[in-house]
This record gives structure tokens, C-alpha cells and sequence, in this order.
């Protein structure tokens, strides 16, 4: 009998919250993806360094919010590259091979507090990125990774809502896809539907 009542008080909190405030979201996304590659060579002056590169992002998000807790899922596309650089005896030249990325990434957030009209809310995920580049050795690399960070959504009237979307992106060491860094900054924009 114990179990039935827990069984029955969980599904009442589950589903009642689910009832009263499912809200479900769907939205466009741009905004840039800043990767730091730690083992960037710059011929400049000679050196092996961290090098940060910014490009820009773009794709769509959806998600659906039951009591506090929002699930939701992103997919992102952004241009990606490998310069090689020639240097001779007298002159350097440089050859860049453009690619894409692509991220496929689910997560969830939970809400921290209200700052200027905009519900501030913390979130964590899991997802896989893809990366190819068309080069002399085709770079197509398929990793995890794990995302963190930050969440503000504004409700605009009864049918609208903005979102910033601030997170990072991070490979596991042994697992980094080439042209991507360990650590890979999102800061994004979205807009779209509530209902």
C-alpha cells in the first residue's frame, strides 16, 4: 500500500504542475560560437599558443517548460575551416579549406531568479557535434560533449518570448573534433513562439 501512495503522490506532482504550466516554446537561433584552440600555431611570429576564433551560429530551439523545469533541444550549424599556412624563402601564403559544424544538443534548465523582466535560469546538457571540412585528408570528426551556462527569457506579450542563451561547450580532452577547441564559447539570441 506504501507504494501505491508514493506512486500516486509522484504522479500527482508530476502530472498537476504539467496540467496548471506546461508551456511549450519554439524558437530561431543566431548568434557566434567563440572556440579557444589551445595548440594553434601562429606563423606570424613564430610561435605555438592558445588562438580564439569567432564565427557565427544559427538554427532553431524547442522546449517545453512542466512546473520549474524546462527541457529542450537545440540544433546549431556554423561555418568552420583549416588555414594551412606555406611559408618559402621569401614570401608566406595561406590556403583555407571551409567546412561546417554541426551541433545536435538537448538540456534542461531550472529557474534562479527575475532580473529586469528576463527569468534568469541555470542549465546543463548533452549533445554530439559534428565537423567536416573538405580538405586534402577530409576532416569528419563525431564527438560528445557536455554544455553549461546561462538562460534569459523574456515574454513578450501572450505569444512571443525572447531568449539569451549564454553556454559553453566542452569536449572531453582525449575527444576535441579538429577546428573546434576544448572549451567553445555560445552566446546566443533567440525569438519565436510560446504556446
Amino acid at each position: 500500500m506504501d507504494v501505491l501512495y508514493k506512486t500516486g503522490l509522484f504522479a500527482f506532482l508530476l502530472l498537476t504542475p504539467a496540467v496548471a504550466s506546461a508551456q511549450w516554446h519554439v524558437t530561431g537561433v543566431g548568434g557566434t560560437l567563440t572556440r579557444l584552440q589551445t595548440g594553434a600555431e601562429s606563423f606570424a611570429n613564430y610561435r605555438n599558443g592558445p588562438a580564439s576564433t569567432t564565427t557565427l551560429a544559427y538554427g532553431f530551439e524547442g522546449g517545453r517548460s512542466i512546473w520549474k523545469v524546462t527541457v529542450d533541444g537545440t540544433f546549431l550549424r556554423t561555418p568552420t575551416g583549416q588555414t594551412i599556412v606555406i611559408i618559402g624563402s621569401s614570401a608566406q601564403a595561406s590556403e583555407t579549406d571551409q567546412g561546417h559544424g554541426t551541433v545536435v544538443e538537448g538540456g534542461a534548465e531550472w529557474p534562479l531568479l527575475h532580473l529586469s523582466g528576463f527569468q534568469l535560469r541555470v542549465r546543463a546538457g548533452y549533445g554530439r557535434a559534428s565537423v567536416q571540412v573538405p580538405t586534402q585528408y577530409p576532416i569528419d570528426d563525431q564527438e560528445h560533449f557536455w554544455t553549461y551556462g546561462f538562460t534569459g527569457t523574456h515574454e513578450i506579450g501572450r505569444r512571443y518570448l525572447l531568449r539569451l542563451d549564454f553556454r559553453n561547450v566542452h569536449f572531453r580532452r582525449l575527444q576535441i573534433p579538429e577546428t573546434l577547441g576544448r572549451f567553445n564559447v555560445m552566446a546566443l539570441a533567440e525569438f519565436g513562439l510560446r504556446f
